[in-house]
């Protein structure tokens, strides 16, 4: 925070959800400690009250009725300190998903839960009223009869556990009205269960599907993360001598600063590095080619799959290749409302010329009769000329 605000980026900071929640449950969290403490002592208060009421027997009844009222007080400040743990705890899973953006694989499966928002906001919107009305129908037809659909809040519930596979009322309410609670049972399965349910499944493997074909379908997995950061500790002590075989970092440093064919020695390792990487892109590199140079096998299969990983990751290359995807895609976009407005201006002058067809038959017809008219008053008839224009 105090480096963006120095920076002048703290606008940027806080625009950040993830940081917002960060912070949420930082002071969430000490509020809640906080909240505890003033419990524990208001209970250490009670003790003390609890134990001069039994050093003194002849207490009073306004001592009694201050104990009963403070009980009652921590009682329900108790059950406030709960339901303040059960948001905090929702505040946490939050942050879990903040975690999940470091694994690939679970990171696409939060992005599309991310992306799919705002189909899920309508879908919940659908499944509340669609479900609520079934629910207050059960409640109409059976709450008369059975307890569990006595009340909307109980048939809420009951119609839930349904949904989700118990179906104990469903037995109870067949025995009395076995038509009319086939009727709803049916309907209600076919419209929430199958439709709905299964509609909620499609929102999200659309969602899934658009997230995977953007990161290329490659995304690693946790086991391959889990099997690299193993051999990544192996190649560390390699790297440190702890290991039972180190690999000869003498030999792959002298192999770094070789000589050129320019007669240039000594140069930096970071620029052989980046020769190493254009000689993998330009011309066939393989793992015998770097234990040529001293280094093991395993070292030099490592270094083989990062040079491939840094070709593959390099920032003009990534931005070209984004730019190239976000120019298809338009490309592709155009090329379909080009071909749609092709199609309406095909259809449009087909109609056209069948106007113009009939427009011509109509006049033909018109100088026909014009022409077959006798004079009237000693004057021919005029034929009068129609005329039109058409592409």
């Amino acid at each position: 925070v105090l480096h963006d605000l120095r920076a002048g980026r703290f606008g940027e900071y806080a625009a950040d959800l993830w940081n917002l929640l960060d912070w949420t449950s930082i002071l969430g969290g000490i509020g809640v400690g906080g909240y505890w403490i003033w419990l524990v002592l208001e209970l250490d208060q009670l003790a003390t009250k609890l134990g001069v009421l039994a050093d003194n027997p002849n207490h009073g009844t306004d001592q009694l009725d201050d104990i009963y009222n403070h009980i009652s007080t921590l009682v329900m400040y108790k059950m406030y300190h709960r339901l303040l743990m059960f948001w905090y705890t929702l505040l946490i899973m939050m942050r879990f998903f903040k975690g999940f953006r470091g694994q690939p694989r679970v990171a696409q499966m939060a992005q599309a839960i991310s992306l799919a928002w705002v189909d899920l906001l309508h879908f919940i919107i659908i499944m509340a009223v669609v479900f609520t009305n079934f629910a207050l129908g059960a409640f109409l037809l059976f709450g008369w009869r059975y307890r569990e659909w006595s009340t909307f809040t109980s048939a809420t519930n009951t119609a839930f556990r349904m949904l989700m596979g118990n179906v104990s009322a469903y037995e109870r309410m067949i025995e009395s009205s076995p038509a009319l609670a086939l009727v709803w049972f049916l309907v209600f399965v076919i419209s929430v269960h199958m439709v709905l349910l299964n509609f909620l499944s499609a929102i999200l493997v659309d969602a899934y599907a658009v997230v995977k074909e953007r990161s290329g379908g490659n995304a690693k997995s946790i086991w391959a993360q889990g099997h690299e950061a193993v051999k990544e500790i192996g190649r560390t002590a390699c790297r440190t001598g702890k290991a039972s075989k180190p690999a000869p970092i003498e030999d792959m440093l002298r192999a770094l600063d070789y000589q050129d064919e320019d007669g240039l020695v000594g140069r930096d390792a970071s620029e052989n590095i980046r020769e190493l990487l254009q000689d993998a892109q330009q011309q066939e590199f393989s793992i015998s080619d770097i234990r040529a140079l001293g280094c093991d096998k395993a070292n030099a299969e490592y270094l083989f799959t990062k040079c491939k990983e840094e070709i593959s990751r390099d920032p003009m290359y990534s931005v070209i290749e984004h730019m190239a995807l976000g120019v298809e895609m338009d490309m592709t976009e155009i090329k379909q409302r080009i071909e749609m407005a092709v199609t309406k201006m095909a259809k449009s002058c087909n109609a056209m010329h069948e106007v113009l067809d009939e427009l011509e038959v109509n006049q033909q017809q018109l100088d026909s009769a014009l022409e077959a008219m006798p004079a009237i008053g000693g004057r021919e008839s005029q034929t009068l000329q129609l005329g039109y224009e058409g592409d």
